[in-house]
């Protein structure tokens, strides 16, 4: 279902796509910090370097990063507007119909 409004943020839009707020980001950021999981989840579960990491991170209960920002984003965005983010927060969100 989408959304008739787009929400802006610092001036930028962050426009639903099929009812998810996509955020843009480096494919290199994204890249390093989901190596930086991969070897969290290695470590607290004791994991080979050979062992595949994607059961683990299913089990963990662990997003990948990508969707971990886009979770955090909409969630962010969801407290800003029915009034639970902090004051400064809500201030850099508006909505505007289409």
């Amino acid at each position: 279902m989408d959304s008739p409004y787009t929400v802006l943020a610092r001036g930028r839009k962050i426009v639903p796509e099929r009812g998810v707020v996509r955020s843009r980001k480096p494919q290199t950021t994204v890249s390093s910090l989901q190596r930086v999981l991969h070897a969290a989840a290695r470590m607290v579960l004791n994991l080979r370097p050979c062992d595949h990491v994607t059961p683990a991170l299913l089990e963990l209960h662990w997003l990948p990063i990508a969707e971990r920002i886009d979770f955090k984003l909409c969630l962010l965005v969801h407290k800003a507007l029915v009034g639970h983010a902090p004051q400064y927060i809500a201030d850099l969100i508006s909505l505007s119909g289409q």
